[in-house]
């Protein structure tokens, strides 16, 4: 059954300077199930940093792209809606 998820590709992140850091991870959003799926984290992707998250997946497209863009106006990293099976 097809999936749909949310992720950022690798971004180049900068100090309050202006001096590279380098690049970050591949992003996905992901929620907490002792909090619920309305409460949404930005983490690295496959694996998050924060112990207990769960990668947050919708069975349609349009739902999913609904979320997407709530995070977009919040973040640096420019989130897209990805397939996976």
């Amino acid at each position: 059954m097809l999936e749909f998820i949310i992720t950022a590709e690798p971004i180049e992140q900068f100090n309050c300077q202006k001096e590279s850091l380098g690049m970050s991870e591949k992003l996905a959003v992901f929620y907490s199930p002792q909090v619920g799926r309305k409460r949404y984290y930005r983490n690295s992707y496959p694996i998050p940093n924060i112990k207990g998250l769960k990668l947050l997946s919708f069975k349609t497209e349009k739902k999913a792209q609904e979320v997407c863009d709530k995070t977009n106006k919040i973040s640096q990293a420019t989130y897209k809606v990805e397939a996976v099976s």
